[in-house]
């Protein structure tokens, strides 16, 4: 069975997608009235008393008012990312209400909530606060006694809880399946009761043709009917409960955040920066009215690596704004996280989608990138043959298509490893495990649409050598080089080094080494650091760091590589530089993780991330497979990675940005200052005098973005001024 979530995560991993915002929606609910009792109210205010109608929030049903009852600043407090009002209503006690028709028939699948503050709780007969139906029918709530309760007219009252005078109260009623009663947000009792089928009015305050029941004597606020899917309810969506938006830990570069719409169209918005001022906004995300409770995110790009970063969720709609708790986090280096268009999760794993290209035979052993294209080898006998090379969509795995094999032949594996120049020319190579009986050959196709030639068939520099387990290459057109590394089975003089391939010129020559490197060092894992330098590992923990020139190779290190899960098994290697860092990726062979290093000295590897997209994943016992970079756009890239036998997997990078870099250059009496736009938080200071801290101040105006940059003309006064740009 396929795994949807790695079974173990390392790094700064992020598990969703860092190209735009995404969100994650439980069920919402439908508001059928909602009465906020003033903050909706054309002209509402204080102490003003109330002629004719309050609004109903979900627009259809707008309660009238009788005997003028007045509006209220005395209002219950929630917290600034919670549910908070401004306006209550306030009644006498004697003779005032609201009134208008039944908002709801049924029985079931509803919550009707309420905020009370009672002037008196002595009565010995209950007033109504909120009815739903008649007489003989419906239910509703009932206070200014000892304890606010539930009734259902014609069946039975529920005692929610005590009643204090001057105190506010959230009382609730659920019906979903069964009665459920919340007193101030928290389940007070259950039970199988159902009320009457409602018929009649709507009320606020009192009971129209209740003859029992009296005038409410005290604050009203918040009387709300809503509905929800069967089964569906949960007690968040109350008033009191309700977070109507929450700040959640970032992850690496992503921002993310929880909203409640509450029913309404709704949007939210990140807020960052380096202080709590903040001073950027990410784009609003809409939210329907029907959503519930929802995840959001969204990525931020150009922050710098090891800048903290303040930040908030903040919402908007109907209900006006709110804002979540703030919230830090240190910007990474990288974040390394699952391409999820690839094969839906990041994992293309064996025989996914009838793929019988992608197997668990060890057939699977080349992989590489260019002209838009992965490329797939496959020496499993397919159709009649086995010099498979596949074209594969990079964004979402699907096969395309391959390449023609016409005239391939010779060879332990007549394909097995793959590489693409810079300017697009796809380069094959077969195995062979004893290069003078049985050539070494590499195969070119100028296009995809080709018929492919043979570039280089020989020894390989070195007779009798098995050679074609890895491949790596680098430069286009005549600056053309390939790397192969020699086995060290069968055993022969100079296979602890590597063959470099001229494929223009048809020409293959060892370069050699003193031992270290070890017989067969450079067999599984290779790649160009650069146009002379060449990295390799056969699993040993290690990787050798080398340099040549003509036949003669110089190791130049051989650093531990510092894998926190363990090194035994890191095999694949590829090099890259991604938004100005050096990165060298390397992959395990045995659980197939993938981990990131700053090799900006290869000496010293530092260890970024590591991740893997893969479970119940089948033995690779030879070790094989490759590694191989994708598009690289300022400071993203793509990633592809095959152990064979565990299908491929894909994941996107991103690099933080360096703290940026100002600029000066002088006009006339001005100084003109620039840096990049996509660095938050810095503001420009000036100093005439540098001996003291306190000489910098703000520069002013503030900056104009011209293209990628900010400008600042300054005028210059005095003999020197200094200028910086602080976070």
């Amino acid at each position: 069975m396929k795994s949807l979530l790695s079974p173990w995560l390392r790094g700064f991993l992020i598990l969703i997608g860092l190209a735009g915002p995404w969100t994650m929606t439980l069920c919402g609910v439908t508001n059928l009235v909602w009465y906020r009792l003033g903050e909706n109210d054309p002209g509402a205010a204080s102490g003003l008393a109330i002629t004719n109608s309050t609004v109903d929030l979900a627009g259809g049903n707008p309660l009238t008012a009788f005997n003028s009852p007045r509006y209220s600043s005395a209002v219950f407090l929630g917290p600034p990312d919670g549910f908070r009002g401004s306006l209550a209503v306030s009644f006498n006690g004697t003779n005032q209400f609201f009134s208008n028709s039944v908002v709801l028939t049924g029985t079931g699948g509803f919550v009707l909530e309420a905020w009370v503050k009672p002037n008196t709780t002595t009565n010995s007969f209950a007033n109504t606060i909120a009815y739903n139906g008649g007489f003989l029918n419906g239910y509703g709530f009932f206070g200014n006694t000892p304890n606010y309760a539930v009734k259902f007219s014609g069946k039975t009252n529920f005692t929610l809880g005590p009643a204090v005078a001057g105190t506010w109260a959230h009382l609730a009623l659920a019906r979903d399946g069964t009665t459920k009663l919340f007193f101030n947000g928290l389940p007070v009792a259950t039970n199988n009761s159902s009320p009457v089928f409602p018929n009649g009015d709507f009320e606020v305050g009192h009971g129209v043709g209740d003859l029992l029941a009296g005038y409410f004597d005290g604050v009203i606020d918040e009387v709300r009917v809503f509905t929800f899917a069967p089964s569906q309810f949960d007690s968040r969506d109350l008033l009191i409960n309700l977070k109507r938006v929450t700040t959640l830990p970032a992850s690496g570069f992503t921002l993310n955040g929880n909203v409640n719409p509450a029913g309404l169209s709704t949007t939210a918005w990140f807020e960052f920066g380096s202080t709590t001022n903040y001073g950027n906004v990410t784009p609003a995300q809409s939210f329907p009215a029907g959503s519930g409770t929802t995840d959001f995110s969204q990525a931020v790009p150009g922050l710098i690596a090891g800048a903290t970063y303040q930040f908030r969720a903040a919402t908007s709609n109907l209900l006006g704004l709110a804002f979540g708790n703030n919230q830090s986090f240190t910007a990474p280096r990288l974040v390394l996280q699952r391409l999820t268009t690839f094969g839906g999760d990041g994992w293309l794993f064996p025989g996914e989608n009838g793929s019988i290209y992608l197997g668990s035979s060890n057939n699977e052993r080349g992989l590489a990138y260019g002209n838009g294209h992965l490329y797939l080898v496959s020496h499993a006998s397919i159709n009649g043959t086995a010099a498979n090379i596949r074209i594969l969509d990079p964004a979402t795995g699907a096969d395309l298509g391959g390449l023609d094999n016409t005239g391939i032949s010779g060879g332990t594996f007549v394909v097995n490893n793959i590489a693409v120049s810079a300017d697009g020319v796809i380069y094959v190579a077969n195995l062979t495990t004893q290069s003078t009986t049985t050539p070494y050959k590499i195969y070119a196709w100028t296009n995809e649409a080709a018929v492919p030639t043979v570039v280089y068939s020989g020894d390989a520099g070195l007779p009798g050598s098995r050679v074609g387990d890895d491949l790596a290459i680098v430069g286009s057109g005549s600056s053309t080089w390939l790397v192969a590394g020699y086995n060290n089975v069968p055993s022969v003089a100079g296979d602890n080094g590597y063959a470099i391939i001229n494929p223009l010129a048809g020409t293959a020559t060892a370069v050699i080494f003193p031992t270290p490197p070890n017989a067969g060092d450079f067999r599984l894992g290779i790649t160009f650091f650069d146009t002379n330098r060449v990295m390799g590992t056969a699993g040993s923990s290690l990787y050798r760091f080398t340099s040549f020139s003509g036949t003669t190779g110089t190791l130049i290190a051989s650093p531990l590589i510092p894998d926190p899960a363990g090194a035994s098994a890191d095999r694949l290697l590829a090099f890259a530089v991604v938004g100005g860092l050096p990165l060298l990726a390397v992959q395990n062979t045995s659980d197939s993780h993938v981990s990131l290093y700053d090799v900006s000295n290869p000496a010293v590897p530092i260890w970024l991330a590591s991740t893997e997209n893969t479970a119940q994943l089948p033995l690779n016992s030879n070790g094989t497979g490759e590694l191989t970079w994708g598009d690289i756009t300022s400071n993203t890239a793509k990633l592809y990675a095959m152990s064979s036998n565990q299908g491929i997997q894909a994941f996107l990078v991103t690099v933080a940005a360096s703290r940026p870099t100002l600029s000066l250059s002088r006009v006339a009496g001005t100084a003109v200052l620039s840096w990049p736009a996509n660095a938050f938080g810095f503001a420009l200071e000036a100093a005439s005098n540098l001996a003291l801290s306190s000489e910098w101040a703000p520069v002013f105006p503030s900056p104009a973005v011209v293209g990628t940059n900010y400008f600042v003309t300054n005028f210059i006064t005095g003999d020197a001024m200094f200028y910086r740009l602080k976070q």
